[in-house]
């Protein structure tokens, strides 16, 4: 498969892919040794970002008023990892509940394993569209993504 766009226009999928190994090493500290360092700040982070992208709470803005996942790349991506309604609701189930911190150990530790999949396939998912996007943004998305 032919490339398309330059690597600059491809970027926003290199930062889902460092963002959710970075989701990944914070979950896996949380189920293997009880860590939780910087893990809320970033399961915040990654419940707005999944809420904006996918049609959740569009209104919401993060805290320094910048709606996260505004691109094209970040929406697409996270839609073909979530293509269903009752899979967003799930992980953003999961993520909510480590971060509200509901649930005994076991429960804590099973919503980690299902965020840690779901990060996984994000990751993969965003590098192969970095590697061999399927086809290039449509003209003008970038700028009215901006503009919402």
């Amino acid at each position: 498969m032919m490339r398309t766009g330059s690597s600059l226009d491809r970027a926003p999928y290199l930062s889902i892919g460092v963002f959710a190994q970075k989701m990944i090493d914070g979950l896996i500290a949380f189920v293997e040794f009880g860590r939780r360092e910087n893990l809320d700040a970033l399961l915040a982070e990654a419940l707005e970002s999944l809420k904006a992208a996918t049609g959740g709470e569009e209104d919401r803005t993060s805290y320094d008023g910048v709606r996260p996942l505004v691109s094209y790349e970040r929406m697409r991506t996270y839609r073909e990892v979530i293509p269903t309604h009752e899979r967003r609701e799930g992980i953003v189930e999961a993520l909510d509940s480590l971060l509200k911190q509901r649930g005994n150990q076991k429960q804590q530790r099973k919503s980690a394993e299902a965020a840690i999949r779901f990060f996984y396939d994000l990751e993969a998912r965003a590098l192969r569209n970095f590697d061999q996007p399927d086809e290039p943004s449509p003209r003008g998305i970038r700028e009215l993504c901006r503009a919402t």
